[in-house]
């Protein structure tokens, strides 16, 4: 994306990338749940373990994020480089967000591939694939608040909403697509498979959009 483009293009791009930077696909693998419920070996504690990994990874990760940017002379030094009339470390510096925010979109389409990939597999009665992609994906999530927001702001903080909008969307088009399914129905017209791979392909969309 580019600073210099404005208008309803923009803003339809912004909201396409707000798909790919919130929680969608921890809600996609719960919303699976009925049916996982009924193969894994974990059975009804499934949805406690997935909550777990979801959240205790990338909560210590937002903390640990968060003590970094907040250490005393950080935003000091970070303001007063650009002032000398040297523009470099203000690109260093965007190319670095740039860099997270690409980050953050590739470990959303690895978290629903790994989910639609070996959500079914097994180790020693523990679907640890299954909690990799709920980790990952829970980190996507939680980071999405702490590091999108003040990028969009970079461009402007009238795309702020855009931003909220495609994520809010992104719910719906997975409720629609679970609705479609069926997960607790005695015969799905799906499986979880497709489902993941389904979310995975519409995680790609932001990463176009940027």
């Amino acid at each position: 994306m580019r600073p210099a483009r404005s208008g309803l293009l923009t803003h339809i791009l912004f909201a396409v990338l707000g798909a790919g930077t919130n929680y969608m696909v921890p809600v996609a693998l719960f919303l699976q749940l009925p049916l996982m419920q009924q193969t894994l070996p974990e059975g009804v504690l499934l949805a406690s373990r997935m909550n777990l990994a979801v959240n205790v990874v990338p909560i210590c990760l937002s903390v640990v994020y968060v003590l970094y940017r907040s250490r005393p002379g950080m935003c000091r030094g970070e303001k007063a480089q650009p002032a000398s009339g040297d523009g470099c470390y203000t690109r260093m510096y965007r190319l670095r967000r740039d860099a997270v925010v690409i980050l953050l979109l590739l470990g959303n389409v690895a978290a629903a591939s790994l989910a639609a990939a070996a959500w079914n597999v097994v180790i020693d009665g523990v679907s640890f694939f299954l909690y990799v992609a709920c980790a990952l994906a829970g980190m996507i999530g939680s980071f999405g608040a702490v590091v999108i927001i003040p990028w969009v702001s970079r461009y402007s903080a009238e795309l702020i909403p855009a931003v909220n909008t495609g994520g809010a969307a992104s719910m719906l088009v997975l409720a629609l697509l679970d609705a479609a399914e069926g997960p607790g129905d005695a015969h799905p017209r799906f499986g979880a498979s497709e489902f993941f791979s389904t979310c995975a392909g519409l995680c790609v969309a932001p990463l176009i959009a940027y």
